[in-house]
């Protein structure tokens, strides 16, 4: 398991295995079955001798229904189980106890964890200059100041990032280069991301708006302890609300 604060990882559920509930054959129900089809499929498609299964955010299983929840349990002791298949779960350190509880999952991962602390002042200077350096764009120091400062203490610090620089990234046009003019005139991280949500609400028609707070809430949960998580909704739940 790699743990690491809220808003670090970005890849959803693998292709290979989206939704162990989607076929009435259940290949999970077997192990033996289970890892034929493994092998079927690295022989198929001429793979390598393990087949690396990265499941992100396995936290929203949290809130999920008690069917779901022990479904993707079987698929997780299935892949732990299979020996050609090596597994990586990524889950917010503030809720793998209740991930853990959850799934029922606790002989399983009480070793081989990886845990991700957040990115250090310097990390965050890297993750700035690198990648603006390989699209040919200088970054002045006052403005990675003023980033740094605006995001100190932040959970969600990368993501928050990565929005400011690829709207300036947009609005840069032959400059190639974030100035502290530029940053002032935008407005800071607070002021892009603002006007970024407020551009997208204004695309949506009358009704949408009228309903956007209630949809809304049918995707984040806060629980006791005051913590925010996504949570899946099907589509037919939202239309339910229409």
């Amino acid at each position: 398991s790699i743990l690491g604060p809220a808003a670090r990882f970005k890849v959803g559920w693998p292709d290979a295995y989206t939704d162990p509930r989607r076929d009435s054959n259940d290949p999970v129900a077997n192990q033996a079955n289970f890892d034929r089809l493994i092998d079927e499929y690295l022989t198929r498609h001429n793979r390598a001798e393990r087949l690396i299964v990265f499941i992100d955010q396995v936290e929203e299983l949290v809130k999920a229904d008690d069917g779901k929840i022990a479904a993707y349990a079987a698929a997780i002791r299935a892949f732990t189980a299979c020996p050609r298949v090596t597994l990586l779960l990524a889950c917010r350190s503030d809720l793998y106890g209740d991930w853990l509880e959850a799934t029922g999952l606790q002989q399983l991962f009480q070793s081989s964890i990886f845990m991700l602390a957040s990115p250090t002042p310097a990390d965050l200077i890297d993750i700035i200059r690198r990648p603006a350096s390989m699209a040919g764009i200088e970054v002045e120091d006052r403005v990675i100041g003023e980033i740094l400062e605006s995001v100190a203490g932040n959970a969600g610090a990368l993501p928050l990032m990565s929005y400011l620089l690829g709207q300036w990234y947009d609005r840069a046009g032959a400059s190639r280069r974030f100035d502290f003019a530029t940053y002032t005139a935008v407005g800071g991280i607070k002021a892009v991301v603002s006007q970024g949500a407020e551009r997208t609400f204004e695309t949506l028609t009358t009704d949408q708006q009228r309903r956007f707070d209630d949809v809304f809430a049918l995707m984040v949960t806060i629980d006791e302890r005051g913590r925010t998580s996504r949570v899946t909704c099907p589509v037919e739940q939202i239309t339910r609300r229409s």
